[in-house]
């Protein structure tokens, strides 16, 4: 993996520095560069180019929610990861569906911040044990919702390609572990993306998620 240009956004000067710090010191990371609000962030994608945004939520002027939706919808090949203090089941939730690629608590060890750069880098998402369980939940309120859609049947070869997807396994693990060709793997997966009408990896593990198949 190519070395990353960072941008992080946070309004406390010490978190920021802090996470500008602990951020540099990981091997995939290039440039790294704070700014304090989402105006900062707006400011800064005049002229550069990210590969990944790592945001708060809460920020004065901009918040972290105004600034994830601008950057997806001008510039969708930007990754987003959300750390923040809030640990609300429906602010997180609403973020994974508006969709940022992964959101972590601020108290979460390097390890772990280090992990879901490269997941969400190489993979497009990185959703936690905690984040997985609020998905989970949030589609049982959903299922009792007017216009709720029940969950497609698949087949068993699907359900396998999609559980291996949401294990973040690679096309080539993948195709070792169930003996296909690589290019077979990416029909399938391009074929599950067009019959559950998501887009992408990422869309079809959170399909996976909400839809309560076994992951």
């Amino acid at each position: 993996m190519n070395k990353l240009d960072i941008l992080i956004a946070d309004d406390h000067d010490l978190v920021l520095q802090g996470f500008i710090f602990m951020v540099k010191s990981f091997p995939i990371a290039g440039s790294v560069i704070g700014v304090n609000n989402g105006k900062g962030v707006l400011k800064h994608l005049k002229n550069h180019h990210p590969d990944l945004i790592i945001t708060d939520l809460n920020m004065p002027e901009m918040d972290g929610i105004e600034t994830s939706r601008y950057v997806l919808n001008k510039y969708p090949d930007i990754k987003i990861i959300v750390l923040s203090g809030f640990n609300d089941d429906k602010m997180i939730y609403d973020a994974i569906e508006m969709g940022i690629n992964g959101y972590l608590l601020k108290d979460t060890q390097p390890e772990e911040l280090k992990r879901a750069i490269q997941a969400v880098m190489s993979k497009g998402f990185y959703y936690n044990e905690t984040v997985v369980n609020i998905m989970r939940k949030g589609i049982i309120k959903d299922s009792t919702k007017p216009g709720f859609q029940p969950r497609q049947e698949l087949t068993e070869r699907e359900k396998q390609i999609l559980k291996l997807l949401c294990q973040e396994k690679t096309t080539k693990e993948i195709a070792d572990k169930v003996y296909l060709s690589d290019r077979t793997i990416e029909k399938i997966r391009k074929n599950l993306a067009t019959k559950l009408e998501v887009k992408g990896t990422v869309g079809l593990v959170k399909f996976a998620i909400k839809n309560g198949y076994d992951i």
